[in-house]
């Protein structure tokens, strides 16, 4: 009894030594931020978990509050200021070392691919080896198959359209995209559009949740779950078992590859990765498997922060930042004609050397998608008696249905939302 109660006393000596240090003696004590988030990373777990991806905008109010600079965990700095990006992400350099956050590592249980690769240098060399299969004038060959990827997509709207009923347009837009980077980076293999829902349970088992959060708050935990068998996971959770399929299917991608002697016309991402001279100890079959699963105050005082600080920057209110954008929450398109320079300002892919690799693919979808579509429908306009040609119509589809709600690494919508839902007309 008495031992029970001194190992008692002692954890609690320990949380009391610990919270005075954290609060009065860490060398990010003089941060602003509530006590709480300087406390514990609890407070963090809890707006990420059990309120579903919402410490993003905890976080949003902290700034309003405290200003530009708070930490929001015991080790962990935010900052909402657009003049300080630059010096967070700076272009690639020997000197402007960045190392992968733990809070960022978390996310990601593909330890052995570039996104969560934690030491710079290793990053470099392994960013190196893919940059140029994600360059501007690799992504431009990749016309043809985004245009057939298109074609698909406008039979299948021109087939639903004669069903007269509402379609739930998220899948066919993401399967369509999967489809290009499966051809692209992946080889060939089974269309998404030739699948009658258009591969609807595979997208499901991606579909971002509060579990996201949950490898970031219990980093072992999610690991060991991960590294149980596959047909253990696919028990525990059925959902995932397209997801694991795909997996699976890569693994054997890859050692066919490896195995061939045959030289490919149409290299994939992992040929890239093979015939490079890094190490062979990179071009391991898990580490393949991962790299494909993952593609100064204005009153002039100062605030030092210690080597090794993790400091962070995040998208969403920094792409709504009125340093940046005048009116930043009204849609406005008109002010990318009126100031071009306003193109570069956002954080949507990142910056500097760890800016997101496959920016220019995304972009090309994204424009060959969205001007395909349009020329061929119009927007229904209920005003009019007749409409010119093919419209579209949006059917039980609000702003909030498109509006980030939570934060799970990619935008989260708000729950019970269907997502964007159209009409196809011909009347």
């Amino acid at each position: 009894m008495v031992s029970f109660t001194a190992f008692g006393g002692v954890i609690v000596l320990y949380w009391v030594c610990l919270a005075i240090y954290r609060l009065y003696l860490s060398p990010l004590a003089k941060v602003p931020g509530p006590k709480i988030a300087a406390l514990t990373s609890w407070y963090a777990a809890y707006h990420d978990i059990w309120r579903g991806g919402q410490y993003v905008w905890v976080v949003e109010e902290m700034h309003r509050q405290y200003g530009p600079v708070v930490r929001t965990m015991p080790d962990v700095v935010h900052v909402n200021d657009p003049s300080f990006v630059d010096k967070l992400y700076p272009a690639q350099s020997p000197r402007a070392r960045r190392e992968r956050a733990e809070t960022v590592l978390g996310f990601f249980g593909q330890t052995f691919s570039v996104l969560p690769t934690r030491d710079h240098d290793l990053h470099r060399r392994r960013r190196a080896v893919l940059s140029r299969f994600f360059s501007k004038e690799n992504v431009r060959r990749l016309a043809p198959i985004i245009n057939e990827t298109l074609g698909d997509l406008l039979r299948r709207m021109e087939g639903w359209s004669r069903t007269d009923e509402p379609i739930d347009f998220n899948p066919a837009s993401r399967a369509a995209t999967k489809d290009v980077i499966q051809s692209y980076a992946l080889g060939e293999g089974e269309k998404r559009f030739l699948m009658e829902d258009c591969n609807a349970a595979f997208f499901e088992a991606l579909t971002p949740g509060r579990m996201t959060h949950f490898s970031v708050h219990f980093h072992t935990i999610a690991m060991a779950f991960q590294s149980l068998p596959p047909r253990i996971l696919v028990i525990l959770a059925p959902y995932i078992q397209a997801f694991v399929a795909f997996v699976e299917d890569l693994t054997v991608k890859i050692e066919a590859i490896r195995g061939s002697k045959d030289d490919y016309e149409g290299k994939t991402i992992f040929h890239e990765i093979m015939e490079s001279d890094i190490p062979e100890s990179e071009k391991s079959t898990p580490r393949l498997v991962d790299e494909a699963m993952v593609f100064e105050y204005a009153d002039g005082r100062t605030l030092v922060l210690p080597a090794g600080t993790m400091v962070g920057m995040t998208a969403p209110p920094l792409n709504k930042h009125p340093a940046w954008f005048t009116e930043p929450h009204i849609f406005n398109p008109d002010r990318y004609i009126d100031d071009p320079r306003l193109f570069k300002k956002h954080l949507t892919f990142g910056k500097g050397g760890r800016q997101c690799l496959g920016m220019n693919l995304a972009y090309q979808e994204l424009q060959t998608f969205t001007a395909g579509i349009f020329r061929k429908y119009g927007i229904y306009d209920p005003r009019l008696k007749s409409q010119d040609g093919p419209t579209l119509e949006l059917f039980e589809t609000s702003i909030d249905d498109i509006r980030m709600h939570a934060d799970y690494v990619t935008p989260g919508l708000r729950p019970g939302s269907k997502g964007v839902r159209l009409r196809i007309r011909h009347d």
